[in-house]
């Protein structure tokens, strides 16, 4: 009886790790650390086909973004690590065995508290590094499904000098996204430059030269429209809520198409050129694949 018992108890207790420590550290991309960053310790599962996080233990970053969190696992767990503090992107790893020393990056989310950020940093190195949160430096494994450039059209202008050093001098994946914001701001200064970079296999999904005009943003795009489906089909479609410059004169707004089984979206640049609003660019934005017809209209969020 005694062997059985013991062997019992031994296969128990190969079921579980015993308790390790997750540990690390989490700075932003200005290498400050981020106190009071919610860290918690996950393992990864795939249930009924899809990806499931179930949390097995938490910690917070201490005064010098540093955390260490007890955690029982499995032998055969994937363990991984989701870090999420305010003001910056969700943070994602998943791993197979036990988190040490981990060190982590954030990005921050581009939203009005991030450019009131970038508005006062006088330093340039410090300006410098803010604004690759922005232009393409996503620290591996940083989350930003929902980000949208209608989000911040509004600032685009303030950072436009910024931009266009970035674009001119920076290494080929940053510079690119640098040169894809100035499209879309689409400042009269920048067009020749524009039309260049649009040549770029990169930024050769936008098109020039459209001859939709209008009294108002809303005439025009609706012009847009009308031209549009001349070339296919008619079918549902409308366009999301505007975004504009600070001084009215630029317009972002996309433009979104959905038949039974699938739809795409592109986004359009506009103008203030005086007496007439006019679409100054169209790009290709997205497509959807295997809709469905029952599902709702609006496929793309306002």
């Amino acid at each position: 009886m005694l062997p059985f018992l013991i062997g019992t108890l031994l296969a128990h207790a190969g079921d579980r790790r015993p308790a390790s420590i997750a540990s690390g550290i989490v700075r932003n991309g200005l290498d400050e650390p981020v106190a009071g960053a919610t860290v918690l310790v996950i393992r990864v599962r795939t249930v009924d086909g899809r990806t499931q996080f179930d949390e097995l233990a938490q910690g917070v970053t201490d005064s010098s973004g540093r955390f260490a969190i007890p955690a029982e696992t499995g032998p055969n767990d994937a363990i991984g690590l989701e870090v999420r503090a305010p003001g910056f992107m969700l943070w994602r790893r998943w791993a197979g065995g036990t988190v040490e020393d981990e060190p982590i990056v954030l990005n921050r989310v581009i939203d009005d508290a991030y450019f009131a950020d970038l508005a006062r940093e006088r330093d340039p190195a410090r300006r410098s590094s803010l604004l690759l949160d922005l232009v393409g430096r996503r620290a591996l494994h940083s989350y930003d499904s929902d980000e949208r450039i209608e989000q911040y059209y509004a600032h685009l202008g303030s950072i436009r000098e910024d931009l266009l050093a970035i674009a001119q001098s920076e290494p080929l994946a940053v510079a690119q996204r640098a040169k894809n914001l100035l499209i879309h701001w689409f400042d009269p200064q920048d067009e020749p430059l524009i039309r260049q970079w649009v040549q770029e296999e990169a930024l050769d999904h936008f098109r020039l030269d459209i001859d939709s005009t209008g009294s108002s943003p809303d005439e025009a795009w609706r012009a847009y429209a009308e031209a549009h489906f001349a070339r296919e089909p008619k079918t549902l479609h409308y366009f999301t809520g505007a975004a504009y410059s600070p001084d009215c004169k630029h317009a972002y707004v996309v433009f979104v198409v959905r038949y039974a089984n699938w739809g795409y979206w592109q986004p359009l640049v506009l103008l203030d050129e005086g007496t007439r609003w006019k679409v100054k660019l169209a790009g290709d934005g997205g497509r959807w694949h295997g809709l469905s017809p029952e599902g709702p209209a609006q496929v793309y969020p306002d």
